[in-house]
């Protein structure tokens, strides 16, 4: 191998972002996933910053925006993406975003994207005494999303949607520059 092609392959961090081997090995495929992935935070924010602006919203209305939130957000790292998850270092940064990140990603699989009995994230309830009616009379059940944390998770997704932006912006330079 010369000296060329071991620098495409080794691991590099230019412009403050760091790129594995295996990114490095194939730039299309990494520039698609990086793409997908900013959408996705893009979709993430958008979602959250609607419930915050929005009071008028009718309950299936903030629970669809309730579900894209994490959904949206976790779908990058998600290992049954064909196209390849998001590698470990893409991970945010700061600690806190760290500890919000990991909560979001429990709260996208265990409320959000499957309905897991073990802790009450869906459920039905006999509202036949509200309704005034004989019973039972069941309706879906509904918890919503911390709203307290939505500005954080908006602010997140911005955070690593643009790490995300740069990253393409650097792999497009690269595959430009690279010799066909």
């Amino acid at each position: 191998m010369s000296r060329k092609s071991r620098k495409t392959t080794r691991a590099s961090t230019l412009v403050g972002v760091h790129f594995s081997a295996q990114e490095l090995a194939d730039l299309p495929r990494s520039i698609a996933r990086l793409i997908f992935a900013a959408q996705d935070m893009a979709e993430s924010s958008a979602a959250a910053k609607c419930l915050l602006e929005r009071n008028d919203l009718s309950g299936d209305v903030r629970r669809a925006l309730e579900t894209a939130v994490p959904v949206a957000y976790a779908r990058p790292w998600g290992k049954s993406n064909t196209i390849g998850g998001l590698e470990r270092h893409w991970l945010p940064k700061r600690p806190d975003y760290q500890s919000l990140h990991t909560e979001i990603i429990n709260v996208r699989n265990k409320v959000y994207a499957h309905t897991d009995e073990e802790i009450a994230a869906r459920g039905i309830e006999d509202v036949s005494a509200i309704a005034g009616v004989p019973g039972p009379f069941y309706v879906p059940a509904w918890h919503p999303l911390n709203q307290d944390l939505l500005p954080a998770i908006a602010e997140l997704a911005e955070s690593q949607k643009h790490r995300f932006v740069e990253a393409v912006q650097e792999l497009q330079r690269r595959l430009g520059s690279s010799p066909s």
